[in-house]
Parts: structure tokens; C-alpha cells; sequence
């Protein structure tokens, strides 16, 4: 394991920004998700909080729509 860490950190580096940043964005918006759906299945007083999640859903998307398209602009044009 020790020596898995040196590698993963210099993979890391070699990272554009969008690619970390989309990665993050999108493991983020899966966990919203499924926190949102997990408490609307608990019931009405859950429900309203989950509500409050949806806010946080649509920067979300919009990032990640934003990162998607960057990367296809980049494989088309460049």
C-alpha cells in the first residue's frame, strides 16, 4: 500500500484541473442524488429537507454539463 501512494499522488499531478474537477463534480452530484432519494423514502418530515437538496442539484448539473462539454470540445478541436 505504501508504495501504491507515490503513484497515485504523481497520477494525480499529471491531472488537468477539468478532469479532477469533473470527477469531483460528478461523484458530488451522485451522492446529492442519492441522499435526496434516501430521504424522500423516509417520509414527510424528511421530505421537506430533501427538497432543499434539489438547490444544490442544478449547480451541479450545470458544472457538470460545463466540464462535458470542455472535455468534447478538447477531443474534437484540439
Amino acid at each position: 500500500m505504501s508504495t501504491m501512494l507515490p503513484v497515485l499522488l504523481s497520477q494525480l499531478a499529471d491531472m488537468d484541473l477539468s478532469t479532477i474537477l469533473g470527477a469531483l463534480s460528478a461523484t458530488l452530484l451522485v451522492v446529492v442524488l442519492v441522499e435526496r432519494e434516501m430521504l424522500r423514502v423516509y417520509g414527510e418530515p424528511y421530505a421537506r429537507r430533501a427538497g432543499a437538496l434539489d438547490i444544490a442539484i442544478y449547480p451541479l448539473l450545470f458544472v457538470f454539463a460545463v466540464i462535458v462539454i470542455e472535455h468534447f470540445y478538447r477531443l474534437i478541436f484540439l
